[in-house]
């Protein structure tokens, strides 16, 4: 677990707000998440906020039509790099290597 970073902000009247604590952690088994901030007093109220983070590099498996599925971002990260051509000659130049290997 990460530690808290802090983030303090004035309302316009100049009165300090809520301080969200930016936490960090891994889902426990069960679908459980454990967090201990130290400032914390036992019976207060606070508000929990959950972002879930994509998880990559995972094939989801479609059942109904027998296929896998990738996260978007992992088949945009398996697109070779694009060229950057500075000049017409340099399409030029590309395009006939590529004619060339056929």
């Amino acid at each position: 677990m990460k530690r808290p970073q802090r983030y303090f902000k004035l309302s316009k009247e100049g009165q300090p707000m809520a301080q969200p604590i930016h936490i960090t952690t891994r889902v426990l088994p069960g679908g459980r998440i454990e967090v201990t901030v130290s400032e914390l007093q036992e019976g207060q109220e606070v508000e929990v906020l959950i972002t879930i983070q994509p998880v990559h590099n995972v094939a989801i498996r479609d059942e109904a039509h027998g296929t896998e599925q990738l996260h978007v971002l992992d088949v945009i990260a398996g697109i070779p790099p694009q060229r950057n051509f500075q000049t017409a000659e340099d399409v030029e130049h590309y395009l006939q290597e590529e004619r060339d290997s056929w």
